[in-house]
């Protein structure tokens, strides 16, 4: 497997199989694991590790590894007494190469897409027409509000194992009521100002929370409170020039910039 291409498969796969954040935490974790030992078909590693990697607790770790088996993207065998399970992660890449899979090695996944080929006719299409403008709407969404592939395509760089547990933190402590899109709002006004860099983006996420903004409303609310501050008459500037300082676009002002949607 390639780690790239498996990574971009993933986050395709994403919008039609969605997946919560702690589960995709644990997907990254593996799949870094299974790339260090060198691709093995099959590899085992402690739930002690896997938790460090992925940043979650226990509990959330096994409600997260049974998300990724129901859904197709891996398989696991527990073993008895203190030994490690052992992982078989998907080669999701390969389903989107037309690779053709075995029918008793058929995973849930791949029966998804064999499904959807098999009703793919033109009859089927037409009565259906109103889901699918629906389900688009759907993937539109999750692409939208997706942190990890916003942070990605938009000029951050690699998703590192620091910058993933971060997020993850960010999405899952409870300090917003709207996590995904208080997150990407911060990398966008960060991507406004020329500053791709994460650790800027959690300096805006902190300012936020001990501000205890919330929402996006309550975050625009306090940029046009923040505005309507700013002085409307001009002022001095060095040489006798003037500039009228109530002129200035907020922060959040970025109409017509294009974030890869």
């Amino acid at each position: 497997m390639n780690y790239l291409t498996e990574l971009k498969a993933f986050y395709d796969q994403l919008e039609l199989n969605p997946l919560s954040t702690s589960a995709i935490a644990v997907w990254h974790a593996l799949m870094y694991i299974c790339n260090k030992v060198g691709w093995p078909d099959e590899f085992t590693v402690a739930v002690s590790i896997i938790c460090l990697k992925a940043g979650t607790k226990e509990r959330a770790f096994y409600n997260a590894r049974n998300e990724l088996k129901q859904k197709g993207y891996l398989t696991f065998q527990s073993r008895r007494g203190n030994q490690a399970a052992i992982y078989t992660l998907t080669p999701l890449s390969a389903q989107y190469a037309g690779k053709l899979v075995d029918n008793d090695a058929l995973t849930p996944l791949s029966a998804q897409y064999a499904d959807k080929l098999a009703d793919n006719d033109a009859d089927k299409v037409v009565d259906s027409a109103s889901p699918l403008i629906k389900q688009n709407k759907t993937i539109n969404k999750t692409k939208h509000n997706n942190p990890f592939r916003f942070y990605e395509e938009n000029g951050f760089g690699l998703l590192s194992p620091f910058v993933r547990d971060d997020i993850t933190a960010w999405l899952e402590e409870g300090f917003f009521e709207e996590p995904e899109a208080v997150v990407i709002e911060a990398m966008k006004r960060a991507i406004v100002r020329n500053v791709c860099h994460w650790r800027y983006v959690s300096r805006i996420l902190q300012n936020w929370q001990a501000s205890k903004l919330t929402t996006i409303e309550a975050i625009l609310a306090a940029d046009e409170s923040h505005h309507k501050r700013v002085t409307p008459f001009p002022q001095a500037k060095k040489g006798g020039e003037r500039h009228d300082k109530s002129k200035r676009l907020p922060s959040s002002d970025y109409t017509g910039y294009d974030f890869g949607f």
